[in-house]
């Protein structure tokens, strides 16, 4: 088992263990992207990074609005789930085409909420960008790169019923992110005094007992600072009949817990279990899609 470390943000704390069965892997029909449709969105990797994709063959769908005010043409689609409050910058910088960019709530492709878009944020290249937008914990972001200008065709029925499709003049996408998170504020100093009384210790990103757990991802975690022993950690993972049971340690009803997994350290991490709080097991839960004799990582982030 693997203590974990922290990652570059504090509050997420990923900590790897051998587990024992792997899910199916998806491919787009067709030439389409995986996420040409809104329903089958790509969560972004991490919270701060730049991937590099494509939206040649992509469409838009029915009912989608238009982004930035233009289209929609040839559209892709990817979220973020915010561990906590705070903000959230995304961009197109070196992507090789015209780029639109917005930034969304909602479950449905149909009844989406506009947080921020933006055609051309004069960086040159046609390219998009989306800063400091102010963002709520647990709220699913949805984030949609399209084509400035394509082409469409559509089909009409009777009774004022039809569809069309919009595919546009696109290229390679890069894109940029990175959320900011709430550094705890004047509850975070609140703590650290109970812990250093005298204020000699306790900054965010220092690690005062040397347990490779800043001071701020133990705040978050609910851990002692002060004692090396004292750390975020998946304590023990079984197989059961009912699946697998992922257990961790400390389980606070006072935090949040998302749990993540993917079939290589490098690959993809999917969403699995999100916002718990009040757990099965009491300190843990059961991951019980499958069975199997495959090797996989499980990912446990704690948010308050």
């Amino acid at each position: 088992m693997s203590q974990g470390n922290t990652e570059r943000y504090a509050s997420a704390i990923r900590l790897s263990i051998v587990a024992l069965w792997l899910l199916p892997a998806i491919s787009a029909p067709g030439g389409a992207p995986a996420n040409d449709n809104f329903e089958n969105a790509i969560e972004l990797p991490d919270f701060s990074g730049s991937l590099f994709w494509s939206n040649t063959d992509a469409t838009a769908e029915y009912l989608e609005p238009p982004h930035a005010g233009r289209g929609p043409y040839g559209s892709v689609w990817w979220y973020l789930i915010p561990y906590t409050d705070g903000t959230f910058n995304v961009d197109t910088h070196g992507s090789d085409f015209d780029t639109v960019l917005a930034v969304y709530t909602g479950d449905s492709v149909s009844a989406l909420g506009e947080l921020a878009s933006n055609d051309d944020d004069g960086s040159g290249e046609g390219n998009s960008g989306i800063w400091v937008l102010d963002v709520v914990r647990a709220v699913k972001l949805m984030i949609a790169v399209a084509s400035y200008s394509g082409y469409g065709y559509g089909y009409g029925y009777g009774y004022g019923y039809g569809y069309g499709y919009g595919y546009g003049f696109g290229g390679n996408i890069q894109l940029n992110w990175a959320f900011n998170p709430y550094d705890g504020g004047q509850e975070y100093e609140d703590w650290t005094t109970n812990f250093w009384p005298e204020g000699n210790g306790g900054e965010r990103g220092s690690d005062d007992d040397h347990d490779g757990f800043s001071n701020f991802a133990e705040w978050m975690a609910g851990t002692d600072p002060t004692n090396a022993q004292s750390f975020f950690r998946i304590r023990s993972i079984t197989a059961t009949n009912d699946g697998m049971a992922i257990e961790w340690e400390p389980a606070l009803t006072s935090r949040l817990y998302d749990v993540f997994w993917s079939a290589s350290p490098t690959g993809h991490y999917e969403l699995i279990m999100s916002n718990l709080f009040d757990l099965p097991l009491g300190n843990g839960i059961i991951d019980s899609r499958g069975t199997g004799n495959v090797c996989g990582i499980y990912y446990i982030r704690v948010k308050k």
